[in-house]
């Protein structure tokens, strides 16, 4: 490997061919001003060539400092930018994800996901909204996958069912009618109206106009409120009983309409490396 000159030296030399100052050279880089002509004489040393001289109008450089100095802002220029695009591609990350799957999937995950991404500031961010994606950010969505902001991968399929209060009639193992719908109402998360109707229509119930429904913007307080008696939700086939009340599920209504939570990462930026690692290291988890 070639010896190259100090690397000290020559950050003082360009900063004083920059400024045409030893004095706002030494600010800059918190030195003395004979600090900087040190630094100076020994890179001058170095390269066994004289680069700077005084004038009656300050410091000057001679013209194989006029050569050293173009080549040197050159490789100090291309030493900062490629940092800066290490810094941008490792730039802190934001998972958006609704309350519901950040507490009952991701949450599990995170001490798994510090440990092998220690390098990365990550930041969970919940939200009833689906929120358009920037720029160092993904999102766990539940829905069909057809989102134009991003590009989806499917996680976890959802078939979903009928669920309300323990006891409400009809029984469980009973067949669930639009009066009994009717006769209560759907406790609807926003958001969720498509699954709502194609769930309906593949149970035959009807159409989902007509019914009388209260909105939620958080799966789990849905849950709750079925358990207590609010009314009829739907539910996954695989969720535990809420922490408030007994909840008694339908089976007989169960349908997978095609929903399920989806991995969504934006359609440019989404290749950078420490994003691209990311996705691939969750999509990993949910197999």
């Amino acid at each position: 490997m070639t010896r190259l000159p100090n690397l000290r030296g020559l950050e003082a030399f360009v900063s004083v061919g920059e400024t045409g100052s030893v004095r706002a050279t030494a600010t800059a880089l918190s030195l003395t001003p004979s600090a900087v002509s040190r630094r100076i004489a020994a890179l001058e040393r170095d390269t066994d060539q004289v680069l700077m001289k005084r004038t009656p109008q300050g410091i000057a450089l001679t013209a194989e400092g006029q050569a050293l100095h173009r080549v040197a802002t050159r490789a100090f220029d291309a030493i900062a930018a490629h940092l800066a695009q290490r810094r941008r591609e490792y730039r802190a990350i934001v998972i958006k994800a609704p309350h519901s799957f950040a507490s009952r999937w991701l949450a599990g995950l995170m001490p798994r996901l510090r440990e092998r991404y220690p390098q990365l500031a990550l930041t969970v961010a919940t939200s009833p909204r689906i929120e358009t994606l920037q720029p160092g950010e993904i999102a766990f969505r539940f829905g069909f996958g057809d989102w134009s902001d991003g590009l989806a991968s499917k996680l976890i399929a959802m078939p979903m069912l009928a669920a309300a209060r323990q006891g409400q009639a009809p029984a469980a193992d009973g067949p669930l009618t639009r009066r009994d719908l009717a006769a209560s109402r759907l406790l609807v998360v926003s958001g969720t109206e498509r699954v709502w109707r194609l769930w309906l229509a593949a149970n035959a119930l009807g159409p989902l106009d007509g019914l009388e429904a209260l909105s939620f913007d958080n799966t789990d307080v849905a849950v709750r409120a079925a358990a207590a008696g609010a009314g009829f939700t739907l539910v996954d086939a695989g969720l535990d009983d809420p922490i408030e009340g007994p909840l008694q599920r339908y089976p007989a209504t169960m349908a997978d309409v095609g929903a399920g939570y989806y991995l969504v990462v934006p359609r440019t930026g989404g290749s950078v490396p420490p994003l691209r690692d990311l996705t691939g290291w969750l999509k990993a988890q949910f197999r």
